[in-house]
């Protein structure tokens, strides 16, 4: 027998998204929410990590793209920081313009186990 999840049920999302050229998040109540579960993971595991990659979009050279995705994954390692996560358990690494053609990836740190 397959077993249904049923509500309420708390996804858990592993990108947070940013509004064109800016590196702090869309909305911060959201991202708030969202990082929420990975900040207890990470607060209760201090063995475990995780690696925040910044993208950019289709738009803008590499080299600029490179920058503000390490600037979003950076906004956000301070964010996990500020909240108890350990500095040894965060990697940060920009991704500039590759896969920015997928909608999901363009413009969001991603967050990755």
């Amino acid at each position: 027998m397959v077993k249904v999840a049923t509500k309420p049920y708390k996804p858990t999302f592993h990108f947070v998204e940013f509004e064109f050229d800016a590196a702090e998040p869309i909305n911060v109540k959201t991202m708030a929410k969202q990082l929420a579960p990975h900040i207890a993971h990470l607060t209760a595991n201090p063995s475990h990590f995780v690696l925040l990659q910044g993208a950019g979009d289709d738009s803008g050279s590499f080299n600029y793209n490179f920058k503000l995705g390490m600037s979003r994954a950076t906004f956000i390692e301070n964010y996990l920081l500020e909240r108890g996560v350990l500095q040894s358990q965060i990697k940060v690494s920009s991704v500039s313009k590759a896969n920015s053609h997928l909608k999901p990836y363009a413009r969001t740190v991603h967050l990755s186990y």
